[in-house]
């Protein structure tokens, strides 16, 4: 954490230390902007000049006989240093005016405290702590901070007057205690998106490979089918799981923060594995059966009503309904599924209708939906099982290869993983 503050640098200290920011036995180093008269020489005499040099030093406030440390020294400090050092404005707009971002990296890191800062100062470092690739999140409640509060990733206003303006959120109460709360609920949307993401591609993939199927033995799925699977099974899931509430506690675990990872490709390439091979096999087991007619006529209802387009989007139903739970998986981000009436009852309606669908579909339905007729009911059976195996094939590997053995979401953490895999399993 970083105090930055118009106030005079002791004020801040004595406040960084209530919050703190700054412990109480810590060593505190105050800087120190001194003007020295510069001369030249002229026929061996030194002739005085109107001119005047920089010269930045710290100096320890508490400690009278101890000397300045001049601010080169300072170049190499180690982020354990545990001296605390206070920039004072003047201060910080001559170190970035001097030196190269880069070469004053290290010490900008160290510092904790910036005081008698004008609105573009704090606007610098905020801008400096971005260009160290780091997330920057500012809390202000005046006019003159709503430069960094635009600037900052995160910029969370105090109170509802000038601050709330610039900043994207705003406090009813005036204190800090909104932070975890805004950190919680950032990284339970990002979670969200990547699950949701996740989901909707391999929906798209299980959806391609039983089309491509289909069309390999001139049939494809009917308009009702099609209509079904989007607005009957996706819609709903995607709302549910989108509505889910972030974790109570906030841990200093991060979600994954880039699609482009080994994680993400090894949870989608696994999923589309099962997934393809589910359907191929059922795609040739159903051409097995004695009972089983292929498609023949011409004529697009002859096309459509038949046994292989009904099995496999029976199938293709109940993967893209359990590919929901395997993709939600999100601990510590956000809330447990079954603490979510919303996403449970949705659940339970959509395995209810799908299976309904399955076993036991009335005239009517098999009309619309174009079923192929004389199924028996044992080979439903067997799909409804196909399904269900599915699902817990997909989840398990969702919960042990990708969280347990690839460790999401942070790497060398075994305790946490094995915490997670028993809450998950």
């Amino acid at each position: 954490s970083v105090m930055v503050t118009g106030d005079n640098a002791l004020t801040a200290l004595s406040v960084s230390r209530d919050c703190g920011i700054v412990r109480q036995n810590e060593q505190i180093y105050i800087s120190h902007l001194v003007k020295r008269s510069m001369s030249y020489t002229f026929d061996d005499e030194s002739i005085p000049s109107d001119a005047a040099s920089l010269s930045l030093t710290f100096k320890n406030p508490f400690e009278p006989n101890e000397d300045h440390i001049p601010f080169e020294d300072l170049l190499d400090i180690q982020f354990k240093d545990r001296r605390v050092f206070v920039v004072n404005g003047d201060s910080f707009e001559y170190i970035l005016n001097t030196y190269h971002e880069d070469d004053i990296k290290n010490f900008m890191l160290s510092c904790r405290v910036f005081a008698r800062c004008t609105p573009f100062q704090k606007m610098q470092l905020i801008e400096l702590l971005q260009h160290y690739n780091l997330s920057v999140g500012m809390c202000g409640d005046g006019a003159n901070d709503c430069m960094a509060l635009k600037s900052a990733h995160i910029g969370v206003s105090l109170t509802k007057a000038e601050a709330s303006i610039a900043a994207p959120f705003t406090s009813l109460v005036e204190t800090i205690e909104c932070v975890p709360m805004v950190i919680r609920e950032g990284r339970a949307a990002l979670a969200t998106s990547f699950s949701t993401f996740k989901y909707m591609a391999m929906y798209s993939i299980i959806q391609t490979v039983t089309v491509i199927l289909l069309y390999y033995v001139n049939s494809n799925l009917s308009d009702l089918e099609f209509l079904f699977i989007d607005m009957g099974i996706i819609f709903p899931l995607v709302m549910a799981m989108g509505i889910r509430g972030s974790a109570k506690k906030l841990t200093k675990y991060r979600p994954e923060d880039t699609l482009l990872s080994l994680r993400v490709f090894l949870s989608m390439f696994l999923q589309m594995l099962i997934a393809i091979a589910l359907q191929g096999y059922v795609f040739w087991e159903v051409s097995q059966q004695p009972w089983f007619v292929p498609a023949h006529g011409d004529t697009n209802k002859h096309r459509l009503k038949s046994h292989r387009s009904t099995i496999l989007f029976l199938i293709s139903a109940f993967q893209t309904f359990f590919m929901s739970q395997s993709f939600s998986i999100s601990f510590p981000f956000r809330r447990s599924l079954i603490v979510q009436p919303i996403y449970v009852i949705t659940s339970i309606i959509l395995f209810m209708g799908i299976t309904y669908l399955c076993l036991y579909p009335c005239s009517f339905l098999t009309y619309w939906f174009e079923f192929g007729e004389n199924i028996p009911i044992q080979y439903r059976l067997r799909i409804l099982g196909y399904g269900v195996a599915f699902g817990v094939v997909s989840y398990l590997m969702e919960a042990i290869v990708i969280v347990y053995v690839m460790r999401y979401p942070v790497p060398n953490k075994k305790k946490l993983y094995r915490k997670k895999l028993r809450r998950l399993l």
